[in-house]
């Protein structure tokens, strides 16, 4: 909210001039009918029966809105609302989106005569997100970078960083930030360096402008790959010849073709067998049950399913997890 005192105009020399005081809220409206800030709101407040008279001009100089020859009204408040119509009664076509000053003028019975003003923006439309880059595409370590244009009618936009894993859940990204429209160049995190798991994920802005226009950017995707602390169980006592390992998100065909060709090594002390993760038909006419020893070197990647693997070893059982 802003408040803005007026000064005479056409002084009388001797008399006493009226006083204005102006005061709108929100400065940025949008006229839309999605019930955010879809009216803007004036209160002028006098200190001696005048006449009011409301303006509502662009910066072209073209009124949109006009209450002449104005209004008698009495020392107080005076409340006035605007739906972005034009004409009198506001019930015209929407004025196009811009920068437009509303002044209120006062004339008392003497003729002494006082203006206060203030300038607004009408603004329908939401803010325009273009990518440019996210760098770097695979994340080792240190913060991330977007880079993008931002396009609005409003000085500055509050943009907030959507961030959701390769499962869909969203994460925790801390408070927005503003920028003015224009190049923009963000920094995530803004004070340290990323910590996320080894995974992919989906990243896009949100922009909402001074007007409560909202949109958001279409998802941008990158990889965060660096090492995570592994864990060796071994020698395990009295659980027999069989062990069970599991491997859930290998995300790199490397990573996995490495895990497989351990398995195969494991073939010169024992049977290695495959299992079906959990819910798999067994084959169907015709198809070929996997045999004792049989890998499958192209998995899905990026699959939340569990592949198991069952092992039988000759001597002490050992396992194996990430």
């Amino acid at each position: 909210m802003l408040a803005l005192s007026g000064s005479a105009a056409g002084r009388v020399e001797g008399r006493a001039q009226p006083t204005v005081d102006l005061k709108v809220s929100p400065l940025a409206f949008s006229p839309n009918g999605d019930s955010v800030k879809d009216t803007l709101r004036a209160t002028i407040r006098v200190d001696e029966p005048v006449t009011l008279t409301i303006e509502i001009v662009s910066d072209q100089g073209v009124v949109v809105f006009s209450d002449a020859p104005g209004v008698l009204v009495q020392p107080g408040p005076v409340r006035f609302s605007w739906n972005g119509r034009k004409g009198a009664p506001g019930r015209g076509p929407v004025a196009r989106d811009g920068h437009y000053t509303l002044r209120a003028t006062v004339v008392d019975a003497t003729g002494a005569q006082a203006e206060a003003e203030a300038r607004i923006l009408l603004d329908t439309r939401s803010p325009v997100i273009v990518w440019g880059e996210v760098s770097p595409t695979v994340l080792q370590q240190g913060p991330l970078y977007l880079r993008f244009r931002l396009y609005d009618l409003a000085t500055r936009v509050q943009l907030k960083l959507e961030l959701l894993d390769q499962s869909g859940s969203s994460i925790r990204t801390g408070p927005g930030s503003f920028a003015a429209p224009g190049r923009v160049e963000l920094r995530w995190p803004r004070t340290h360096e990323a910590r996320l798991s080894p995974a992919s994920y989906r990243v896009s802005l949100k922009g909402t402008d001074e007007a409560g226009n909202s949109s958001t950017s279409g998802a941008r995707t990158f990889l965060v790959d660096h090492p995570v602390r592994a864990r060796v169980y071994a020698l395990f006592h009295g659980v027999g010849r069989r062990i069970a390992l599991t491997f859930d998100d290998c995300n790199f065909s490397g990573a996995w073709n490495s895990i497989l060709n351990t398995l195969e090594r494991l073939q010169d002390q024992g049977d290695v067998l495959l299992s079906r993760p959990a819910g798999a038909r067994e084959p169907g006419a015709g198809q070929a049950h996997r045999p004792r020893g049989a890998f499958d070197r192209q998995p899905r990647l990026g699959s939340r399913q569990l592949r198991r693997a069952l092992v039988r070893i000759g001597g002490a059982a050992s396992q194996l997890g990430p």
